[in-house]
Formats: C-alpha cells, sequence, structure tokens
C-alpha cells in the first residue's frame, strides 16, 4: 500500500507540472511593472481570458502540489523520524502552496476587475505589480529556497534520491535566492525577465525529479531509523 501510494505521489507531481506549464501559452508578451499604467491596463484588458484561465490552472497546480508535498514530508519523516527535515519541507510546502493560489487568484481577479473598466488603471496596476514580482518571484523564491534546501540535505544524507539529486536541488536553491532577492529589490517583471522564471522552473525541474524517483517505486527497509535511498539507479 505504502508503495502504491508513493507511485502516485510521483504521478500527482507530474500532473501539477503539466498544469503550471498549460498556462505558459496564456500569458502572452506581459509588460514591466515599470511600464505605465495604461500599458500594464491595455494588457490586462486584452487578455482577460487568457489571464483567468492561466490563473484557474496555476491553483489546479497548488492542489496538485500540496497533495505531493504532504506525501513527500510524510516519507521524509516514515524513513528518518529523527530529522525535522519532513517538518520544514512541509512548511515551506505550505507557504509555496499559499503563494501559488495568492498568484493564480490574482491573476482571476484582475481579469475579472478589467472588464470594462479600462479606468480602474490604479488598481490593475496595483494587482499587476504584486502578481509580477512580489509574489513571483519574490516571496515564492524565498520559500522555495527552503523547500529545496530541506530537499538537498535529505538527498545528500541517502533519505531520498542521492548526491546528484543533492547537488541539484542545492544549485536550484542558489538560484531561488537570488530570484528571490530579486524579485522584492530589482526584477522589473515582463516576459523579457529570465530571473522571474527561476522559482517555477526550479520547482517544476525538482518535482519532475522526484516524481521520477517516486514512480520507479522505493527499496525497503528493515527499519525507518536507518534511511537507504529511493530509485538506488539515480544516485550519484
Amino acid at each position: 500500500m505504502a508503495d502504491t501510494w508513493v507511485r502516485t505521489t510521483g504521478a500527482v507531481g507530474f500532473a501539477g507540472v503539466a498544469a503550471a506549464v498549460a498556462t505558459i501559452p496564456f500569458a502572452g508578451s506581459s509588460p514591466k511593472s515599470s511600464s505605465n499604467a495604461t500599458a500594464i491596463a491595455a494588457y490586462v484588458v486584452a487578455h482577460q481570458a487568457q489571464l483567468r484561465t492561466a490563473g484557474l490552472l496555476v491553483v489546479v497546480s497548488a492542489a496538485l502540489f500540496l497533495w505531493f508535498a504532504g506525501s513527500y514530508a510524510w516519507l521524509l519523516h516514515r524513513r528518518d523520524n529523527r530529522s525535522p527535515l519532513w517538518v520544514i519541507a512541509l512548511g515551506a510546502s505550505v507557504a509555496m502552496t499559499g503563494l501559488l493560489l495568492w498568484d493564480g487568484l490574482l491573476s482571476v481577479a484582475m481579469s475579472y476587475l478589467s472588464r470594462g473598466r479600462v479606468d480602474s488603471s490604479s488598481a490593475l496596476v496595483a494587482e499587476y505589480e504584486l502578481w509580477n514580482g512580489v509574489v513571483m518571484p519574490g516571496g515564492f523564491g524565498f520559500v522555495m529556497t527552503v523547500f529545496l534546501v530541506a530537499t538537498a540535505v535529505s538527498a545528500f544524507r541517502g533519505v531520498i534520491g542521492g548526491k546528484g539529486v543533492g547537488y541539484l536541488a542545492a544549485t536550484l536553491a542558489l538560484l531561488t535566492v537570488v530570484s528571490g532577492v530579486g524579485g522584492l529589490t530589482t526584477v522589473d517583471g515582463g516576459t523579457n525577465s529570465p530571473v522571474s522564471f527561476a522559482p517555477a522552473a526550479s520547482m517544476a525541474i525538482v518535482v519532475v525529479t522526484l516524481s521520477l524517483i517516486f514512480v520507479r517505486g522505493s527499496r525497503q527497509t528493515e527499519d525507518n531509523t536507518t534511511p537507504r535511498p529511493l530509485a538506488a539507479s539515480i544516485d550519484a
């Protein structure tokens, strides 16, 4: 039963990433946060349906990620119950899910706020700036870093994955913390700001990596005090 649940968690992880990737075609070429109110309002008005669809997909992705992350934290606890890593991973996951929901709901809210009300550009600009920098990559970048560090440590300790997974998660953690700082200070958002995509891309990469491990199944241990990695063939 436990092994079936682990494999199911992997499938849920793939579905969550697929839902997130499906939002990409709907965004269009977004302006920077520093653009004038008219340009931002025009973008939102022109992309009402796309923003609404993308926002709903983000909400779906967040729900699937919460399932994935909860199961991941349970597995960390089950395989290494003496470590607080599962609590750290779960706490970061809850925060990440909350920010994803906020991001999705802000997108939906903008689409409705703009309906026939181009004159309410000040409210649109305020929401756009929250959506374009403070949420993603700002706050999300920081909590994603915590999740990635917990994942890296668990991999280096041989709980889930191996050193290869650990190095990958650690590298992504560096990218996301830089992106988080940039999101709250210097990142101007918009389609042409690659750093804005670092947290979302890092999340997709680490979830897909862990999902591959989960789908391939677990190795049984005699007890949960001496962790052994899942999917030994992925270990480095």
